[in-house]
């Protein structure tokens, strides 16, 4: 029997100009997962445990991100809202004629229409039974030339979740910069202008541009990510230490 008790899957187009860029689904002990389909360096994996811990996997930096980083609010009974993650592409992607498979109690398709130029996806949070919030959200355009064209709420868990789909109308509506040097625990690259900079879901934090120096906020940040890794591999250590002893083995 499934464990699955929701699954979300977005497409771009009908077939046979169709393909497919996501799927959501959440299980039942409270996990739920994201895939973010090739073809394209932004695609990759990620996934958001009942204990709000994170994990994320991208084709650009080819690695595991998220191992020993704080834990994130607990989805279940949560309040208000998050955006969980979200990716978008710069071009027209090939269609692969990907057919959507039939809705279940359980399993959505969100039908997008085909991009002329990018597109940027997004996966929300939302408290349930917070129906006003999520239509909000859902016209409230990532920037002024990206306006959101779909959307699609999933309203029998908790938390409900949300997918929106926004179109380029322009060809340059934002830059994607990579900094250098990296700094520990974050990934080198910046979107410029970031998503629904001057509106009412605009982030919290510092602003960078190219040419100025880095926030110290940054810093910090980078200074607290380090010693939790040291406490890990610690732990680790001490871990394999124990298992390799003979007192951690029975006679």
């Amino acid at each position: 029997m499934s464990k699955k008790v929701l699954e979300l899957y977005t497409v771009l187009g009908e077939p046979p100009d169709s393909l497919l860029i996501a799927k959501v689904w959440l299980e039942k002990r409270g996990d739920f997962y994201v895939t973010t389909h090739p073809p394209h360096l932004l695609a990759g994996k990620y996934s958001y445990h009942a204990s709000g811990i994170t994990h994320r996997y991208t084709e650009l930096i080819g690695r595991r991100v998220g191992v020993g980083e704080p834990r994130r609010q607990k989805l279940g009974g949560m309040r208000g809202f998050q955006v969980v993650t979200g990716w978008g592409c710069p071009g027209v992607l090939p269609p692969t004629g990907y057919k959507p498979k039939e809705d279940t109690k359980v399993r959505r398709t969100l039908i997008a229409p085909r991009a002329k130029t990018g597109w940027f996806w997004h996966l929300w949070a939302i408290e349930r039974g917070q129906r006003d919030l999520a239509e909000r959200i859902s016209r409230t355009d990532p920037w002024p030339t990206v306006p959101v064209v779909a959307s699609l709420i999933a309203d029998w868990t908790d938390p409900w979740l949300l997918i929106t789909v926004a179109h380029w109308q322009d060809e340059h509506p934002y830059d994607v910069v990579k900094y250098w040097p990296p700094i520990p625990g974050r990934v080198p690259y910046e979107i410029i202008p970031p998503a629904f900079e001057g509106t009412w879901l605009e982030r919290p934090g510092p602003r960078w541009h190219p040419g100025e120096p880095f926030p110290e906020e940054w810093f910090r940040e980078a200074y607290e990510y380090m010693l939790r890794q040291q406490a890990l591999k610690a732990s680790q250590g001490a871990q394999s230490f124990r298992d390799c002893s003979p007192e951690g083995h029975e006679n």
